[in-house]
């Protein structure tokens, strides 16, 4: 961690910065308990080569191209940083800037689902495990003015983005598999293995852009009156997408069926282009505001405040023209 705080005279700037990054080890990570094959587990065939883990792993990597890892690990590790920095700066006696910056990157591995159903015991490799990272950036420009006794201003423009992200284990384009241990006709337990991205987390991310504008003003007037008045804008640019089975989940009744490349069941919804990012939703909005308010303090233990506002919303974005919108209801969908 890396701290400066140095003050310093009128007319020069004041620092302060706080600073961290590291990698946090995720200790044993194992996808579920209770089927690693022990005595009290259901087990799986994580020991058999052919056709347990051991078998799924190279079929995947045969045809496939890809390792699915293992069912657990030792430690993974995930980031965690945090920074910080503000300059303050007194230029004279009646005139102030202030500039500060943020930025923070959180993540957390979450482990694939599992099953310790009786019937039908699933183990999910850590390639159906992902990574859900959040990262925050945000900057923030201020000027404070005293221009006379009575009056003063503040003028400030800030910005920050906000990602929401899941990164999977394996190739974000990849394919949910669950492979089946035993024969579909039989009566008792039937294993199963799953691998490949969370059939939620093939398609999901969120992204935020706000921009922020703001004009305010204080008038002390006679009588003991202060008006404020001014001017707010925010500004929202979003993306947001999710679509599930975007890369598709498959079924597989063996391990044989799926070292041929020969499926029993397939899931898959997308856009109809097939590109994930356009069934996302992507527009932004502003929300402006107009404020004036008096406060009067003219009595001992006493304020009073009444004031006006305003707010309007300002949109520029329109869908896109869907002809068969039109052919169907008779008027333009935009």
């Amino acid at each position: 961690m890396t701290v400066v705080d140095v003050p310093v005279e009128l007319g020069e700037p004041f620092l302060v910065g706080d600073g961290q990054g590291v990698g946090l080890p995720v200790q044993r990570v194992i996808a579920i308990t209770g089927l690693d094959g022990a005595a009290d587990g259901v087990h799986v065939g994580l020991g058999d080569a052919g056709d347990g883990i051991g078998g799924v792993r190279s079929a995947v990597q045969t045809r496939y191209g890809y390792d699915p890892l293992d069912w657990q690990a030792d430690a993974l590790t995930v980031t965690d940083e945090k920074w910080f920095a503000k300059l303050d700066w007194n230029i004279n006696d009646r005139h102030r800037a202030v500039l500060s910056y943020q930025r923070t990157e959180t993540g957390d591995f979450r482990v694939g689902s599992s099953s310790t159903s009786n019937s039908t015991p699933i183990l999910g490799l850590l390639s159906s495990g992902y990574l859900y990272t959040q990262t925050l950036e945000s900057i923030k420009g201020q000027i404070f003015s005293d221009w006379t006794d009575t009056f003063s201003t503040e003028f400030s423009v800030a910005k920050k983005s906000v990602e929401s992200l899941s990164q999977n284990m394996v190739d974000n384009n990849t394919a949910q598999f669950l492979v089946y241990l035993d024969d579909p006709a039989s009566t008792g337990t039937r294993r199963a293995i799953r691998l490949g991205p969370d059939i939620s987390r093939q398609a999901n991310e969120l992204a935020v852009d706000t921009t922020f504008y703001r004009a305010v003003a204080n008038w002390d007037l006679p009588d003991d009156h202060r008006l404020t008045f001014g001017y707010e804008r925010e500004e929202q640019d979003i993306f947001n997408v999710f679509v599930q089975n975007a890369n598709g989940t498959y079924e597989f009744a063996s391990v044989a069926d799926l070292a041929a490349g020969q499926a029993s069941s397939v899931v898959y919804q997308n856009a109809a282009s097939n590109v994930k990012a356009d069934a996302g939703a992507a527009f932004s909005y502003a929300q402006n505001t107009l404020f004036l308010q008096d406060t009067w303090r003219g009595i001992e233990n006493l304020t009073l405040t009444a004031g006006i506002r305003l707010d309007w919303y300002s949109q520029d974005d329109r869908p896109k023209e869907n002809p068969a919108f039109e052919a169907r209801y008779g008027f333009k969908n935009t």
